[in-house]
């Protein structure tokens, strides 16, 4: 998937049910547009491996590793599935293919 396509499907998914970024975002807790993309790609690509969603970001996979140790911390969870999971739940993110999901 070239980066365009990438992008494209990451634009699609955050604008499918018409709101900005920011009235989707929980008060308490704000990504960046870097991190939502993170999240959103582990959905996407199924995986939270550094190396692949590097890849598939664009970015190194120490660049991956930082947004996961930020955002772990932050968020109190253990893992990187416990972040995306989290993410879900309140609501950060929503699954990419799923039309009926608001956030």
């Amino acid at each position: 998937m070239s980066q365009s396509q990438h992008t494209t499907m990451l634009r699609e998914s955050r604008t499918m049910d018409g709101h900005s970024d920011e009235e989707s975002q929980s008060p308490c807790f704000k990504l960046t547009r870097a991190q939502r993309q993170l999240l959103e790609a582990c959905l996407i690509y199924r995986t939270v491996d550094s190396r692949t969603l590097g890849n598939f970001l664009f970015v190194a996979p120490s660049t991956i590793r930082s947004h996961f140790k930020t955002l772990t911390t932050r968020a109190e969870v253990h893992d990187r599935f416990a972040m995306v999971l989290f993410a879900l739940e309140q609501g950060l993110i929503a699954l990419p293919w799923d039309e009926n999901i608001t956030r």
